[in-house]
């Protein structure tokens, strides 16, 4: 984690993704419910106003917010791409919705080339809208603090897993190392002040991470902010207006913003302190440099063909000076099973301040194809399979990843084959 990150604000993304009443004109044709049934159907389901209550004003700066423009209803962009690995599938609510909030059907079955045209329009788009801003505060500051605003309906939906009640007036999200235990004790005690209850992972869990940063980079923290809707709003029929609460409920989420902020900002502060040259990514007693974070090298920049569903197909471009250094294989688990399937290679560099450069070409179980990820440069080491053997070395470090550990042994056999 970059010292950098304590010579100035922490970065934080918003991402408001479920704020949206819209209903695209393209997409109506595939709903099996009239335009009544459906303005019913976003009433109910919309996270009204979270735009307005987690907003920047007041957050000072380096807060860039990620909305989605369009309805849950059309698309969800904070589900799993393959419905497969999306447990809200099953019901109804994968990330092309067949159901409405009371469990009855919303959308007839949708062909491979239209679900991959809603796919490709607007969820892609917007994810790689969320991994620039997210590789941009890495860039900045080494670090950043994703906080996914959404709010819940005082009673369960027909479709919620959890239907306990009384619900709390706020909820957070966690996923897994990307939201440590003194994040969430941050959110909660923020909360104990305001005289708001809160729960954890309950009514709704999970928080959003990136996928080429989940399970992988520590230095993405993400925690999901839920609020009550009956403590800011109420639906008069389908229209939602602003209740008395509203401007209570928007200071309550611009202070939590602002306690998670401060969470994140000790905590580096702190590793800072302890550790100053691993925090700035080097070791202290070596005369190697490294450099973490994504860098796009000349081969990667082809837009058009950044991803394949085979390995093989992104290999064929790698240059001939690289070399290809093995796979890691695995599955982790966080708040869901996560595939890895990460192809290492070690690349010369002629010019700049790096000698080396380590990088994969990686399976992306949220897109469902393989792309590109730099992830170290180095220099101040001459032989290149000793850079390849110290840069990942430092990179699963980096991530987190207790090499002593049996769910971590293919990470350990990487290392020692090198």
């Amino acid at each position: 984690m970059s010292s950098r990150s304590h010579g100035g604000p922490l970065p934080v993304i918003l991402h408001v993704p479920h704020a949206s009443t819209v209903v695209p004109e393209e997409c109506l044709g595939d709903y099996l419910v009239d335009a009544a049934r459906l303005r019913q159907h976003l009433a109910a389901s919309t996270d009204h106003f979270t735009d307005e209550l987690f907003a920047p004003d007041g957050l000072g700066p380096d807060v860039a917010v990620v909305r989605f423009p369009i309805s849950r209803l059309a698309v969800d962009p904070e589900r799993f791409e393959d419905d497969a690995h999306e447990v809200m599938a099953q019901h109804g609510l994968g990330v092309l919705y067949e159901r409405g909030h009371d469990g009855t059907p919303l959308r007839g079955p949708l062909t491979p080339a239209r679900r991959a045209w809603y796919l490709d329009r607007w969820y892609r788009p917007h994810h790689a809208a969320l991994e620039r801003a997210v590789d941009a505060a890495l860039e900045r500051a080494g670090c950043a603090l994703i906080v996914d605003c959404h709010s819940f309906p005082a009673e369960p939906l027909a479709l919620d897993l959890d239907r306990r009640t009384p619900r709390p007036d706020a909820c957070l999200g966690t996923a897994g190392a990307h939201t440590p235990s003194w994040l969430v004790e941050a959110g909660c005690r923020w909360a104990a002040t305001q005289g708001w209850s809160i729960d954890v992972d309950a009514p709704y869990a999970g928080s959003i991470v990136p996928s080429k940063r989940l399970g992988r980079d520590p230095r993405v923290f993400s925690v999901m902010v839920e609020l009550n809707r009956a403590r800011y709003m109420a639906l008069d029929g389908t229209q939602a207006r602003r209740t008395d609460g509203f401007a209570e409920a928007r200071a309550f989420a611009a202070g939590m913003v602002r306690a998670l902020r401060d969470a994140v900002g000790a905590e580096v502060a702190r590793r800072v302190r302890e550790d100053p040259g691993r925090a700035e990514g080097q070791a202290p007693t070596s005369r190697a440099r490294f450099e973490f974070g994504s860098f796009v090298l000349p081969f990667m920049r082809n837009a058009g063909r950044e991803r394949a569903e085979e390995w093989e197909v992104l290999h064929q471009r790698v240059p001939k000076e690289a070399g290809y250094l093995g796979s890691v294989q695995t599955e982790v688990s966080n708040w869901t099973s996560w595939r890895v399937d990460d192809h290492y290679y070690v690349l010369p560099l002629d010019e700049g301040p790096f000698r080396w450069a380590l990088f994969r070409i990686s399976w992306d179980d949220n897109y469902g194809h393989y792309g590109w990820s730099g992830d170290v440069r180095a220099s101040g080491i001459a032989n290149g399979r000793q850079a390849a053997g110290r840069m990942a070395r430092a990179l699963f470090r980096r991530w987190g990843i207790d090499l002593r550990t049996t769910e971590n042994a293919c990470y350990r056999d990487f290392l020692a084959a090198l």
